[in-house]
């Protein structure tokens, strides 16, 4: 995306960050620590749910992303570990089955375990890791390289392999491993250059601004350095999706929303976009405006706004990122040849 200029209002701007953003992000952090289980050290979907090891690994990311994780969070950890699968060979984390009262072994959701543990501090070159990174590329399918959202069921999905590449990256798994999976991706964009859940779905917001998030991880490697004019207008077809009130919806659905904006946010930043432009101080504002006085998001569900624990996730890694791009922005923007996307790598 283009640089654009500062803003002439840019002291009006700043202001606005420092009475509502830091407000928000500390109100945000604050519910967040207020609804950890006392006995397990874990967190649930909503506070109301037992705790899962998804929501908790979500947490700990999104306190360590704000400096602010809990002296104790080592406890929250070995809660993490106590839930998974462990084999003589492997360690994997299920998908629990309300339905047929069984854990169905899931690519996704270890991923996104694996993924948040490495980024809260934890040694991706430990035994424990090792073994789930092992498992997570020995269940990837044979034919298309990509991975289902179970094991058990379904085909592999495009959204569901950007989990799994994003946890492989940071775990430091090479890049001729995972070239197949990533062309995978790519292989099933839709032709308006939007992604879905599934494969031909329809393209959604959230599932794009997600997908191009992951591919973010490959930034400067040969996997994506072809692909630029895919990337530009898959991130013009996202654009085109904003509301005029700075929201992004689900297509066909009226939930989501909080989520699928924040992600647009962590895009938009991430592909080089001006952090006061329009384009995102709009959803910023939008996220500030829904937010909830003790400091959650709720679900966007047109039949329930109770508390969400995920999306009260997504919000504040979206404002905390702004919010760190803005900061080495004001460091640093008397330095020679400044360039926001300079604070955009700083930050992420």
């Amino acid at each position: 995306m283009a640089e654009a200029n500062i803003p002439e209002n840019f002291e009006i701007l700043k202001r606005l960050l420092l009475t509502h953003l830091n407000n928000s992000i500390d109100k945000g952090i604050n519910w967040l620590l207020s609804i950890r289980d006392s006995r397990t050290y874990g967190w649930g979907r909503v506070p109301s749910l037992l705790p899962d090891p998804f929501s908790t690994a979500d947490s700990l990311l999104v306190l360590a992303a704000a400096d602010a994780l809990p002296s104790d969070y080592i406890q929250s950890i070995e809660y993490i570990y106590k839930t998974a699968i462990i084999t003589p060979d492997y360690i994997y984390w299920p998908r629990y089955s309300p339905q047929t009262d069984s854990a169905i072994p899931s690519p996704v959701h270890t991923a996104v375990v694996i993924y948040d543990l490495i980024m809260t501090g934890e040694d991706p070159k430990s035994d424990l890791i090792q073994r789930c990174i092992q498992w997570l590329i020995d269940v990837r399918d044979s034919k298309t390289h990509g991975w289902k959202w179970v094991i058990t069921e379904g085909y592999p999905s495009p959204l569901a392999t950007v989990f799994v590449l994003m946890a492989l990256r940071v775990a430091g798994v090479s890049l001729s491993e995972i070239e197949g999976s990533v062309e995978f991706v790519f292989n099933n964009i839709n032709p308006d250059f939007g992604w879905g859940y599934e494969n031909g779905g329809i393209s959604n917001p959230g599932e794009t601004a997600f997908i191009l998030t992951g591919l973010s991880e490959f930034f400067g490697t040969y996997l994506i350095n072809s692909k630029e004019d895919i990337l530009n207008n898959s991130i013009l077809w996202l654009m085109s999706q904003q509301q005029s009130n700075g929201s992004f919806l689900d297509i066909g659905r009226s939930y989501r929303v909080t989520r699928n904006t924040s992600w647009s946010i962590i895009t938009f930043l991430l592909y080089g976009a001006n952090p006061f432009s329009e384009q995102v101080l709009s959803p910023i504002s939008w996220l500030l405006e829904t937010q909830e006085k003790i400091g959650y998001w709720s679900s966007d569900n047109k039949y329930s706004l109770a508390p969400s624990v995920r999306d009260t996730h997504d919000a504040l890694l979206a404002l905390i990122t702004f919010k760190k791009v803005v900061e080495y922005y004001n460091k640093n923007k008397n330095t020679k040849k400044w360039k926001f996307s300079e604070a955009i790598q700083h930050a992420l």
